[in-house]
């Protein structure tokens, strides 16, 4: 394989460079013989690679997220926000939509073909393949963050994560760390005491992020206004915490769980909070005299949400409004949002896409949509 700092390798070769390390890929990952013994490996490995590659992850401003659902479009949020107030970013967010490397986004941009091929085969070279499930023995919890946020807790992974809110929610709340502030979303009674619990254990302030806001946001469905009322509150307290200018401002912090301090956004804020998108998230696409209504719901919980946004938009909104909402991804995506031509078409059906995978019962989980 030609060095990827070779500037003589041609378009051409790396779109062929880049298959072959995708298929790589999928067959390293598909051939995992225990993957419940392979997470508990996780932390242990990552903290090698790290210390190997000589990454000084300590000296990084970090916000690390962790949920059952909201986490990519929670991260999202929050990386945009801090982007459109004047930070450079880093955004990683699993899985993805269409192209690997929308896992990695570096300023809005997901990483190029070049960085991703060399980055792969130097860590594989070494033996590494942790994977990634924002939780206690999730690869990424090797991190100190500046804070940390955890999202809608709910039922799915049960075979890994436990079967009870409790056992999930205790999961987790495994990313908090001893006096790092934890923001987390309104939750259901047993999630929360679970957290509460973590969080006196961990002597973690809590606190808890609002249930909406006043915005129209790019991310369409009621649901994602509690993921925005966090992002909001995670960016706020990193912009106080870390400010480009100026000296970092105080934050009586929560001794037991409370709102988190009322505070009035900077139109930058906003900006970046109704703006952002995240694919596949409360997605609209109009074609060919069709309106797509795709959401990566694959729980009972989210494809509820997704049903009452889905009814929500065919009963209330016109066709024109629905065709204006309309947006599609580019792959490969340097930019990952374009326009689509706009015709004037009648829309014809309007359809729902959300999302099924292996170990999940399509009769339950289309219920929500029978009913």
């Amino acid at each position: 394989m030609k060095c990827m700092n070779d500037e003589s390798i041609t378009n051409e070769e790396i779109n062929t460079l880049y298959e072959e390390t995708l298929e790589a890929m999928t067959t390293m990952l598909f051939s995992k013989k225990n993957p419940q013994k392979k997470r508990e490996e996780n932390i242990e490995a990552m903290k090698h690679w790290l210390n190997h590659f000589q990454i000084d992850h300590a000296s990084l401003p970090i916000i690390h997220i962790a949920g059952t659902k909201g986490k990519g479009s929670t991260a999202t949020m929050t990386e945009t926000i801090l982007r459109e107030s004047g930070y450079k970013t880093g955004l990683f967010t699993s899985p993805h939509l269409i192209d690997v490397r929308e896992r990695i986004v570096m300023n809005g941009k997901p990483i190029d073909k070049r960085t991703f091929i060399r980055n792969y085969w130097e860590l594989t070279a070494y033996g590494s393949d942790a994977s990634f499930a924002a939780g206690r023995l999730d690869a990424t919890n090797v991190i100190t963050p500046l804070v940390c946020g955890i999202t809608s807790i709910g039922y799915d992974h049960e075979a890994i994560l436990g079967h009870t809110l409790t056992e999930i929610a205790n999961e987790k709340s495994g990313i908090m760390k001893p006096g790092i502030p934890v923001i987390v979303q309104p939750q259901l009674e047993e999630a929360m005491n679970a957290i509460q619990r973590m969080s006196i254990k961990q002597k973690a302030p809590l606190w808890l992020s609002a249930s909406t806001t006043p915005y129209k946001l790019s991310m369409l469905g009621e649901h994602q206004h509690c993921n925005a009322a966090q992002a909001l509150a995670l960016a706020d307290y990193f912009m106080k915490k870390k400010p480009l200018v100026g000296q970092p401002q105080p934050i009586k912090l929560a001794t037991m769980p409370s709102a988190y301090p009322v505070f009035e956004p900077s139109l930058s804020m906003i900006k970046g909070v109704t703006q952002a998108r995240y694919g596949g998230r409360g997605h609209i696409m109009h074609m060919n005299g069709h309106v797509f209504f795709v959401d990566g719901a694959h729980t009972n919980k989210s494809i509820s949400l997704a049903t009452n946004w889905f009814h929500q938009m065919t009963m209330k909104e016109s066709d024109s409004f629905l065709k204006s909402q309309s947006w599609f991804f580019d792959v490969p995506a340097t930019a990952p949002l374009r326009m689509p031509q706009l015709d004037s078409e009648v829309v014809e059906k309007r359809i729902c896409i959300f999302n099924f995978t292996k170990n999940r019962s399509p009769q339950t989980l289309l219920q929500p949509l029978l009913s």
